[in-house]
């Protein structure tokens, strides 16, 4: 039998498997990227459909992927998320053919036919081919655009890599790195010229289309959550990006305010990616027993193979334009393949002494069939963790947004709105969704008032709300009853899958009285369904809220003492108690118990220190902080502060400048900066800047105060 039909029958084989699997075992749309399908592609393919475009759906993204949607939705008689499954398995099979297409010109039948194996039975692209999205799509169009350019032959097909190109771009921006990958393949080949100027022709198509969408729209051909997303990987340590993108996000609205945010940091984080990203990508987007050979085979395997200089360019470029954004291992796709072929090229055809004999370069040979055997069980066992890996991810399907759906579609009305951590129930309810605020619902009392003034009649209620909105957690007991909120059902689908649903009445209802409903639903749940230490830290957080510390510490006591989230409640308790010592052992038990990723527990060390009268531990403590926490401005005012009593005035004019750069009416960062200027002897500099302050601070009446003196 053939290569090529070797080839035929794998990805015949696999996407049979991946078919089954899909269509089958995955009626319900993930936690996940498919997240974004549901709250974001789907309403954009819809729009689409009636000739609409809304600039909010299109913040890191063109218009390429809800294009796809709405062209298959016809076929599945209006199902938005059949549609995106249908259009994923499509482009898996477009992705698998185009891999050995593209490997077959470069490493030859066989070895294009190992690299097919070793992608196909990648974990995380297994994961991908059966999770929709944008990935799928992407990395086929991302694939086949390559293999055009590199056997680009006539201007025609030129003209076909162009537009590929820009097609792929459209449907994903980090595809952007095909553009200069094109170029320089294009330019280095006799009859340039032509070749270049068919390519740019196809190319401005797709992009042109976009652009000008996207300027009718208001909005930019790259979209702002691309340069969040590079400030997030650049400064957002130890944030989450919910905090993040409350907090230092919206300052920088563009590439050149990200870098100039802090310009050392970022070159320092640049190189430590481009060093270190591909250590990451042998253990998290590959097996490690492939990772490992990876590199090492591109290099040695590669040179001196007719193409390699253009099949390099585009690894490298793609490597690149990933450095600056955060990591997920499914951003990586496109370089499976390229990591997969240079472990085949090092296992087929790298000469190794042991491996020498006289018949070593015939097929058949024993060498030959050794290579063959050994390349084979090496791609072969990804095929156990990308099987583990799809199992666990659809086991964990929300079955309970599903079921809280149906019941929200029988009782609701066209144009009702319901509030939830994702958009999943609004989806299955045919609703409108209004997401969870991230950082100004932080009380029951905020939840109820920020639904009213937005429209929300429901609330869906389940675990994910329960783990990433730990305040609210009195919503997750069966029968509580809280003034302004109704509850209407409390379902346990499966264990660990269970809900609440809501409905926001009109009565009047103060927050006290809110609070305190909450905090005796906790209190009863200690006893009952809460149970357990989780239960007895949410009883804690509630008491440290009202300042009960002392009442709080005996939750505590009952809580367990390993968990990270228990030690800094308790830290914090003893901190507004006056006790240091328990404070400072509390802390670093946080620091040991998990919690050291985040710069809480040394920020809380500093105070301490601050409070003892030792600013100079507190610098390193602040310090620590602001490395595990770039962005958080409270740190670096707090390291200011220190700095200050410390003495070291300049030093610490530098750090109240950096919040000041972000926020120029800080106030406390005011009093200070200008207190500096004044002790320089530069009143004059002093004046300047509490000319800044807020008026409406309620700091402001001490900073007026101050700049009189000043002025007198």
């Amino acid at each position: 039998m053939s290569w090529n039909r070797i080839a035929a029958c794998v990805i015949a084989v696999w996407l049979a498997v991946v078919g089954v699997v899909t269509f089958g075992f995955h009626p319900i749309p993930l936690y996940s990227v498919e997240s974004d399908v549901i709250g974001t592609y789907i309403p954009a393919a819809r729009d689409l459909a009636h000739g609409q475009m809304r600039a909010e759906l299109y913040q890191s993204k063109g218009f390429g992927y809800p294009l796809l949607l709405s062209v298959a939705a016809p076929m599945t008689g209006g199902d938005y998320f059949l549609a995106s499954k249908i259009v994923n398995v499509a482009a898996a099979l477009g992705a698998a053919v185009c891999v050995y297409l593209l490997f077959r010109g470069f490493l030859g039948a066989a070895g294009g036919v190992f690299v097919l194996l070793g992608t196909l039975l990648n974990p995380a692209f297994a994961r991908a081919a059966v999770e929709t999205g944008t990935d799928m799509p992407a990395f086929a169009l991302l694939v086949a655009a390559t293999w055009f350019v590199l056997s680009v032959d006539n201007p025609w097909r030129a003209r076909l890599a162009g537009l590929v190109a820009g097609i792929a771009i459209i449907t994903r921006t980090n595809c952007a790195f095909l553009v200069p990958a094109g170029l320089i393949v294009l330019a280095t080949r006799p009859g340039r010229r032509g070749s270049l100027v068919a390519y740019i022709a196809g190319l401005v198509i797709p992009l042109g289309l976009w652009n000008i969408a996207a300027r009718g729209m208001g909005g930019s051909l790259f979209g702002d959550q691309n340069v969040a997303n590079v400030a997030y990987e650049m400064f957002g340590r130890g944030l989450s990006s919910d905090e993040f993108g409350a907090t230092i996000g919206p300052r920088l609205h563009s590439l050149r305010d990200v870098i100039a945010y802090d310009p050392g940091l970022f070159a320092a984080r640049i190189a430590t990616n481009i060093a270190t990203r591909w250590l990451r990508d042998a253990h998290e987007l590959l097996p490690v027993w492939i990772g490992a050979l990876a590199l090492p085979g591109m290099v040695l395997g590669w040179r001196g193979r007719p193409g390699w200089p253009g099949l390099a360019v585009h690894a490298a470029l793609a490597y690149l334009v990933l450095v600056p954004v955060f990591y997920l291992p499914r951003f990586g796709l496109y370089l499976i393949p390229f990591y997969v072929s240079g472990v085949v090229a090092l296992l087929l055809d790298v000469r190794a002494p042991w491996l020498r004999s006289a018949g070593e370069n015939e097929a058949d040979s024993p060498p030959h069939r050794l290579r063959l055997a050994a390349l084979t069980l090496l791609l072969a066992a990804s095929a156990w963790p990308a099987a583990t890996q799809i199992q666990s991810v659809l086991a964990v399907a929300p079955v309970e947004a599903r079921e809280g759906g149906e019941t929200l579609r029988r009782i609701g009305a066209p144009g009702d709105r319901v509030m939830a951590r994702k958009p999943h129930v609004a989806y299955f309810a045919g609703l409108d969704y209004v997401p969870i605020p991230a950082t100004t619902v932080t009380t029951v009392p905020s939840l109820i008032d920020s639904a009213r003034s937005r429209g929300v009649r429901f609330l869906f209620f389940s675990n994910i709300e329960k783990v990433t909105r730990p305040q609210l957690a009195a919503l997750g007991i069966e029968g509580v009853a809280i003034p302004g909120l109704r509850q209407i059902e409390f379902r346990t689908v499966s264990p660990g899958a269970e809900y609440a649903l809501y409905e926001f009445t009109h009565d009047t209802v103060s927050a006290a009285m809110v609070d305190s409903a909450a905090l005796e639903a906790i209190r009863r749940g200690v006893m009952g369904p809460l149970g357990g230490s989780a239960a007895h830290l949410q009883l804690a957080t509630g008491l440290l809220d009202r300042g009960q510390y002392r009442e709080a510490l005996l939750e505590l006591a009952m809580a367990d003492a390993n968990d990270s989230r228990v030690a800094r409640a308790q830290a914090f308790a003893h901190f507004r108690l006056g006790e240091n010592d328990p404070a400072i052992e509390a802390c670093e038990r946080a620091m040991g118990a998990g919690g050291a990723t985040d710069g809480w527990a040394p920020s809380m060390l500093g105070a301490i220190r601050m409070k003892q009268k030792r600013p100079g531990e507190a610098i390193t403590h602040f310090r620590d902080a602001i490395q595990r926490e770039p962005a958080n401005m409270n740190y670096i005012y707090l390291l200011g502060t220190a700095l200050y009593e410390h003495g070291e005035r300049k030093a610490a004019l530098r750090e109240f400048d950096k919040v000041l750069a972000q926020d120029p009416r800080h106030p406390q960062s005011i009093y200070y900066a200008a207190r500096i200027w004044q002790l320089e002897g530069n009143p004059g500099r002093a004046l300047a800047i509490l000319g800044h302050a807020d008026p409406d601070s309620p700091g402001y009446p001490v900073l007026e105060a101050f700049a009189d003196s000043l002025r007198r």
